[in-house]
């Protein structure tokens, strides 16, 4: 790496950056952590990191990205290390309006044991692709995802960002969630229902 280069890949956390991303960051960690102060410390964290290893981003995924990747793996530690969370009490129970009858588009979606097939998972998920059209159609889904979660009952979207995003384990979640493997599953099939219903909506056309 030339000195140029290190010099621009010193100023990708800048303080415009960091005052238009932190609340994100912020309003994500307390979803799932659901404790302001834990929450904070986490961004707080992710934010330190990010800031002591900017140098060694590669550029071939959104810098912010990058950052929430960071923030991913923070948050994962404290659930893993901690059992205070609040309990969701009661299952989410109410009936869509819409009909998920588009069984062809679930299965293209989701494998059977409830991942995202490879080939069709978000890459906002995964900083896999590497080509600038790539980045561009990446940069366009990651808000129309954004939104659809947004609009999934509370336990459902906690639920499939701890397993999808975060990456953990059902016994981890259902600890944490204070629910049983037969909820979680239940949870999990009524967010992918209602995400492939918004995907297949505003995305898939």
């Amino acid at each position: 790496m030339n000195k140029q280069e290190k010099t621009e890949k010193d100023h990708y956390l800048t303080d415009t950056f960091i005052v238009e991303t932190r609340e994100k960051m912020l309003a994500f960690a307390q979803s799932q952590l659901k404790d302001g102060h834990r929450a904070d410390d986490a961004v707080q964290e992710a934010l330190t990191a990010a800031l002591q290893y900017q140098g060694e981003f590669k550029g071939q995924a959104l810098f912010k990205t990058w950052v929430f990747a960071i923030l991913k793996n923070k948050i994962a530690d404290q659930i893993r290390k901690n059992s205070r969370y609040t309990p969701v009490s009661q299952l989410q129970t109410e009936q869509s309006d819409s009909h998920y009858s588009d069984e062809e588009l679930l299965c293209r979606l989701f494998k059977e044991g409830g991942h995202w097939h490879k080939d069709s998972r978000p890459q906002a998920f995964d900083d896999s692709w590497q080509t600038p059209e790539d980045r561009a159609q990446t940069a366009d889904f990651w808000p129309v995802l954004e939104a659809c979660l947004a609009h999934l009952p509370a336990a459902q979207s906690r639920a499939f960002l701890m397993r999808e995003y975060l990456e953990l384990e059902t016994e981890v979640i259902c600890m944490e969630m204070q629910i049983t493997t037969k909820n979680f599953y239940t949870l999990m099939h009524r967010a992918r229902l209602r995400l492939q219903q918004c995907l297949n909506r505003h995305w898939f056309v």
